[in-house]
């Protein structure tokens, strides 16, 4: 196995865990929003944005 193949298998390992711990954790209302924007919790619009976080991971 090359160096290539070993840090695809890692990295693909690495975010089938994430998805695991994941999902489901963060509800955000469907839309594309920028980083100050989800800081703000609000949309450009001036629209509010409810973030949900649910911490009921098994790590």
């Amino acid at each position: 196995m090359s160096d290539k193949e070993i840090n695809i298998a890692i990295l693909q390992e690495l975010k089938r865990i994430a998805n695991e711990i994941f999902t489901n954790e963060i509800d955000i209302e469907p839309g594309t929003y920028t980083a100050a924007e989800l800081a703000k919790e609000k949309s450009a619009k001036g629209d509010v944005i409810i973030i949900n976080l649910s911490f009921a991971s098994k790590y």
